[in-house]
């Protein structure tokens, strides 16, 4: 009889054995490298959400019930005040950091005074056009005329509305002083026509006279022929001075009707102006709004209580 091994089982060659070791041990190791690079995987994704970059002007956070808020500034810019410190509590609206406004302030300045000019032009305007004796400035203008660059555009617009007026108005009194002096010629015009006319009344009487006696060959023709030429000639002299003083009363209207086209060149020019004050203005008051809200924005204010941290 053969003897069998004391396992019960037929025996592994030593090589087998080894290789079978080999296997597990190599396993082991392949899901141990898994694991680590997982947990290196998951550390490092933590630190990717809890790292917070300190750039001063860019963000802070808040933590608010366990809840964290990233603040930030949309553009950025230089920071001139810091409010808080890490671990400050904070109320809703109140001021983080203060960025410098030197910029945003410059251009809204410039903006606002373009925008008093376009007003105070646009109110000299209708007052143009309306004919009225002053401007009526708004009320969002005048609320401001302390301010040196207001006060100074409400007195360039005055000066130049006064000064069109004034040179509207010298155009006027030239007219009428030529109407005053067309007027004088009239009337003396109007007197040498009526006394023509007396003439030629006086005249035909005499020649009609001449004919009656003339039938009766008491007169000779000399005689009625020179009376007869003095008619002709008094009728010739009152048809010019109808004629002159006819002149004189159209030259008249003529300068009237220059008067009232000042007026109506003004009135027109004023509203051509107008529509383009208008949307300068539209403009101005749309772009003082954006800088307004851009300088406002250069304060990062907390949006929630909470507590600060880097």
């Amino acid at each position: 009889m053969k003897a069998l091994p004391a396992s019960g089982r037929p025996g592994k060659p030593a090589s087998a054995q080894a290789n079978a070791i080999r296997i597990g041990i190599g396993r082991q190791l392949v899901f141990g490298g898994v694991a680590a690079v997982g947990l290196i995987v998951v550390l490092g994704g933590m630190a990717a959400t809890i790292d917070f970059a300190g750039a001063v002007v860019a963000s802070g956070r808040l933590v608010v019930s366990s809840t964290v808020k990233k603040i930030q500034h949309q553009t950025g810019g230089t920071v001139t005040e810091i409010r808080v410190r890490d671990g400050d509590r904070v109320k809703a609206g109140d001021l983080l950091v203060q960025l410098d406004p030197t910029l945003a302030a410059a251009n809204l300045g410039i903006v606002t005074k373009g925008l008093a000019e376009a007003m105070a032009q646009k109110a000299r305007l209708e007052a143009e056009r309306a004919g009225l004796a002053g401007i009526r400035f708004p009320a969002e203008l005048l609320a401001n005329a302390d301010r040196p660059e207001v006060a100074e555009v409400i007195a360039v617009e005055t000066g130049a509305f006064e000064s069109r007026r004034a040179a509207r108005d010298g155009q006027k009194a030239q007219l009428r002083k030529k109407i005053a002096e067309l007027e004088q010629q009239l009337i003396g015009v109007k007197a040498q026509e009526d006394a023509v006319r007396r003439q030629v009344d006086l005249t035909h009487d005499e020649v009609e006279g001449l004919r009656s006696l003339k039938a009766k060959d008491l007169v000779s023709n000399d005689r009625m022929s020179d009376a007869e030429r003095r008619v002709a000639q008094l009728d010739g002299q009152l048809g010019q001075l109808i004629a002159a003083a006819a002149q004189i009363g159209a030259e008249i209207a003529q300068a009237e009707l220059q008067i009232l086209q000042i007026d109506q060149d003004m009135r027109s020019e004023a509203s051509r102006d107008l529509a383009e004050a208008g949307s300068r203005n539209n403009e101005l008051t749309e772009r003082e709004i954006a800088a307004g809200d851009q300088l406002k924005k250069l304060e990062i204010r907390a949006p929630i209580a909470g507590t600060v941290y880097q």
